[in-house]
């Protein structure tokens, strides 16, 4: 099945570069519920991308800010607002163009509530750039709903936000060039799916009712997290991370994976799941896209407990690239075809984000380095981890809504167990920040 999917990838011609066609809607993605969307009954905004930079006082911030305007022109999604079309989503580029403020302030602190607060997608504008002018200097602030970028495409935008600046401070005109546009990918994504998605869904309800899985009663709490808690590996040790992983021939984070499913199970007592964004970047031409081309991959896992540190992630790892085998199929139709109605169940599903890579270290999904990457969190998990690593450090996070503040103390603890035994650390900070 995995072969027979790759070809058919493959078979595609590479996307080509075109207009962005204003106010024509298409749909978003594969999922027809779009999970970076907030439901329509709570109406809650998404998640964010966002950075600040601090510039000199010389800055020239109109340039900074038409080189925000002209960049999101060039793309469908940065100009657009999503919309429910029945039980469907689409995106209606040009329809919200970027949000440009500029402030100044004399004295006291930096201070940006716009551009920190976050985004709805439904109402737009899914972009905001802001300048903050201070005695002392000034910031720049970016800020792009999820919903229209990924981390690769966040590089991207960056990069060509940076080349289309000092362009127009040369005193030269920048326009909008025709780009690859997400429109295109998610037509091709849409035609791949028609051509092979009885297999992937015949492949996905094999691959869930083998996996032993329950729905897990819990009691909601009020308001959006709880809480979160955090373990850190002491500095300039994630080479010991990488180590580790060699030698069990997987990727680091797919390492880190199999541990969460090992806590999990150690935890729980009962059979588990790994909820995964993954970067779709497989088609040609994909990679020169601006959006978010993530697609959900559910990794179930039966009761590992018995199982050892090797045998766990091998078991996560083949599970994974079945599941990659399976993608995309919608996120919704695999937990339906599970356990009913989502309403009629809470089950607790631990989302790290992943970079993976065969035994040649080819990689397998785009990704590459890790940093600062937080998975969105669907409305039915108990819990969100994240994984967040550069060259020196390491450092893992749980948020948690629905259990209880000790549950998560418990889970966390036996999670930084399992790391120290496996990649060999001692020491490691643990704490709790409500």
């Amino acid at each position: 099945m995995t072969h027979r999917v790759v070809e058919a990838l493959h078979d595609e011609e590479e996307i080509p570069p075109s207009p962005v066609l204003a106010g024509v809607p298409f749909r978003a993605g594969v999922d027809d519920e779009a999970w970076f969307l907030a439901s329509r009954e709570d109406g809650r905004p998404t998640l964010a991308s966002q950075s600040w930079w601090d510039l000199p006082a010389s800055a020239d911030t109109a340039l900074l800010l038409k080189a925000v305007g002209v960049v999101a022109a060039g793309h469908d999604v940065l100009t657009s607002r999503f919309a429910y079309d029945g039980d469907r989503v689409v995106c209606i580029p040009g329809s919200a163009g970027p949000a440009l403020l500029e402030l100044r302030r004399s004295g006291g602190s930096w201070t940006a509530p716009a551009i920190e607060s976050d985004i709805d997608p439904l109402a737009g504008p899914v972009v905001r750039a802001l300048v903050e002018r201070h005695d002392s200097g000034v910031r720049f602030g970016l800020q792009v709903s999820h919903a229209v970028v990924d981390g690769w495409s966040w590089k991207l935008l960056l990069d060509e936000l940076a080349d289309t600046y000092d362009l127009l401070a040369a005193g030269h005109e920048a326009r909008p060039l025709p780009a690859p546009q997400m429109r295109d990918w998610a037509a091709a994504q849409h035609a791949l799916l028609a051509a092979t998605g009885d297999d992937r869904v015949r492949r996905w309800e094999a691959l869930l009712a083998g996996a032993g899985l329950e729905p897990v009663d819990v009691d909601r709490l009020t308001g959006s997290w709880s809480g979160e808690l955090g373990w850190e590996a002491p500095a300039s040790r994630w080479d010991s991370v990488v180590d580790a992983a060699k030698r069990l021939r997987v990727s680091p984070l797919t390492l880190l994976a199999g541990l969460l499913a090992r806590t999990l199970s150690a935890v729980r007592g009962r059979p588990g799941a790994i909820r995964i964004p993954f970067l779709n970047r497989d088609l040609p031409g994909s990679t020169e896209i601006i959006g978010n081309l993530s697609s959900q991959l559910l990794v179930p896992f039966p009761d590992v407990s018995a199982l050892t540190d090797e045998q766990v992630v091998e078991a996560v790892r083949d599970t994974v690239l079945e599941g990659v085998s399976c993608a995309p199929v919608p996120y919704d139709q695999a937990l339906t075809g599970l356990w009913g109605p989502r309403q009629a169940a809470h089950v607790h599903l631990w989302a790290p984000f992943l970079s993976l890579q065969d035994e040649d270290e080819e990689p397998l999904l785009a990704g590459g380095h890790v940093t600062e990457v937080v998975s969105p969190a669907d409305e039915q998990d108990g819990c969100e981890v994240t994984i967040e690593h550069d060259e020196d450090e390491l450092r893992i996070s749980a948020a948690w809504r629905g259990v209880s503040e000790r549950a998560a103390q418990d889970f966390i603890r036996t999670f930084e167990l399992f790391v120290l035994s496996v990649i060999d650390l001692d020491g490691g900070r643990a704490g709790v920040s409500p």
